[in-house]
């Protein structure tokens, strides 16, 4: 949809404004010492987070976009010009299992889970949910090398999710549509499982300074709902005269990069060491 790419957008203004703020990257990391690996449980890790744009991510924030047409959503209009914004709220959190350190290595457990509702809240009659995304799986498993504190190349990082839900939910009044408009597909539920694969160079891993941040990842689909990412209910969801054609896809990549740096903070070093003065 064509809020996605607003949102995105916006999500990567916050990304070059909010994320080299002092402290908005800080998760605390283990001791360094080995003694006890009992240590790490349940502490957070500062590394392998999601990026402050990504588009669908298990943290709290709020995206605006626009729609071309909002009749589709809501039964009562008719204008097919942007009128208002529409509202993506993200409500999320990566829950910490393990995080320590040991010297240049850093190793971290943790699950993400997440709801996104897509909503036009600005309609003055029903302010309608236009859509529900549910994720959640886990646990992500993360690895990182320390290789400077102050050059150009930081650190590199591996994480591996090896199974992941996603699942999308239509709102009330999109269906309804589309069922009293007797419209040969009425929903398609989108359902699938994936693992993923992500490495990153220059994770911001808790730094307050300048960093450029890279990140590579593939999402390989593991399940098959009739029609590979999604399923229908024939004589319910779509008419006995309609076919859809099997998607064979399992393959998903994507490209990532984020900055951050630090801009008018007199009592804090570009290596993140506070002045004595």
């Amino acid at each position: 949809m064509h809020i996605r790419e607003l949102s995105f957008i916006l999500s990567g203004a916050c990304a070059m404004l909010g994320a080299g703020l002092p402290g908005a990257a800080c998760a605390a990391e283990s001791a360094e010492s080995a003694d006890d690996w009992t240590a790490g449980l349940l502490e957070t890790a500062a590394f392998a987070r999601p990026s402050v744009a990504e588009i669908h991510s298990p943290q709290l924030k709020v995206e605006l976009g626009y729609s071309k047409s909002y009749s589709e959503f809501n039964l009562t209009e008719e204008t097919e010009k942007f009128d208002r914004p529409i509202v993506e709220a993200h409500i999320g959190a990566v829950l910490p299992l393990y995080a320590r350190r040991w010297g240049e290595w850093s190793f971290g457990a943790m699950l993400p889970i997440s709801v996104h509702v897509l909503e036009d809240m600005f309609d003055p009659v029903t302010a309608p949910v236009i859509n529900t995304d549910y994720r959640f799986g886990g646990p992500r498993f993360a690895v990182m090398r320390h290789l400077s504190d102050t050059g150009f190349v930081r650190n590199f990082s591996v994480s591996w999710l090896p199974w992941f839900h996603e699942c999308t939910h239509l709102g009330d009044e999109i269906t309804l549509y589309r069922k009293d408009a007797d419209l040969p597909i009425t929903r398609i539920n989108v359902s699938y499982e994936f693992t993923d694969l992500q490495l990153t160079l220059n994770d911001p891993a808790g730094l307050t300074d300048t960093v450029h941040s890279f990140r590579g990842g593939l999402s390989v689909r593991m399940s098959d709902r009739e029609l590979g990412w999604f399923g229908v209910r024939e004589s319910v969801e779509i008419d006995d005269e309609t076919h859809l054609e099997h998607s064979d896809e399992r393959l998903e990549y994507y490209l990532q990069y984020q900055f951050q740096g630090l801009i008018g903070y007199p009592w804090v070093k570009t290596d993140g060491a506070e002045r004595a003065g």
